[in-house]
């Protein structure tokens, strides 16, 4: 587990949550990513960037998934085909890393059978070389500690990261994977990836402060979606025998406000 603290000179931070981009399918959608860096670049406030892993296919001949026509580009050779996917991938997301406060990268699972698979850690290649150690190693799990500061105010907000798990196809799956996650971990705001299904939801809850006062606490819960067309028009997947449901495309911002009354935290949460 990592555990890291990130401070914000700011009463005011976005946070930009996105994964499972899957670059180098040939269902990626790769006009929505950009959009989304775009998006990005253009923040009003500062912003911190969390990408939640599968961020390449990384699927080769060995893989009981391949099927060749899920191939992007097929000049690529496949025996170098993860090295050009994150290469892609790079490429893309580099603008929005390079002008966030901060970058935290979860490895998915793509990305750990690919480094299994073919003696590559495509996941620190990202990282140390093609993005030049500017966004940070999350690995299967962390928790990042935002510290606001407002004058003399420091509020904390944890953020609870993982690339995550399956769940069932009913509506509430992936909202429910995350409440379980949550069970163990304490945390503000808990995130996932992996069933590429945008979802937020939240949770008011009642404490007791040093002062003996009653405050009110609330915890979100996010599942970022995906940047994968499982079911596209005269394309053959891999996705579309795995699950056969379609997939939800998009980002999360969670934005954070501290108010300057009471020095409490506001929060506002989009779907993109």
């Amino acid at each position: 587990m990592r555990i890291f603290k990130q401070d914000v000179n700011s009463d005011k931070v976005r946070l930009i949550f996105f994964g499972d981009t899957h670059v180098g399918n040939e269902n990626f959608n790769e006009e929505k990513l950009k959009q989304m860096v775009s998006f990005a670049c253009k923040s009003p406030i500062p912003y911190v960037l969390f990408g939640m892993g599968d961020f390449v296919d990384a699927i080769t001949v060995n893989d009981k998934r391949f099927w060749s026509s899920s191939i992007a580009t097929k000049k690529e050779m496949l025996q170098d085909l993860t090295r050009q996917q994150m290469k892609h991938f790079a490429t893309i997301i580099k603008p929005a890393v390079d002008s966030s406060l901060a970058t935290y990268f979860v490895i998915g699972n793509h990305e750990e059978k690919a480094i299994k698979r073919d003696n590559f850690n495509c996941y620190l290649y990202l990282l140390e070389d093609l993005l030049q150690d500017k966004a940070q190693a999350c690995d299967k799990l962390a928790i990042v500690r935002l510290l606001l500061k407002s004058g003399t105010a420091i509020v904390r907000q944890d953020i609870f990261l993982t690339h995550g798990i399956g769940g069932g196809f009913r509506e509430g799956a992936a909202l429910n994977t995350i409440y379980d996650l949550s069970r163990f971990y304490v945390a503000d705001i808990y995130a996932m990836g992996h069933q590429h299904k945008l979802k937020t939801s939240f949770t008011d809850m009642v404490a007791v402060d040093n002062r003996g006062e009653v405050k009110r606490i609330r915890k979100h819960y996010l599942v970022t979606g995906t940047f994968l067309e499982a079911i596209k028009k005269d394309t053959v997947n891999y996705f579309e025998g795995h699950r056969g449901e379609p997939t939800t495309a998009g980002w999360i911002v969670l934005d954070i406000n501290i108010k300057n009354d009471d020095k409490k935290i506001e929060t506002n949460v989009t779907l993109f």
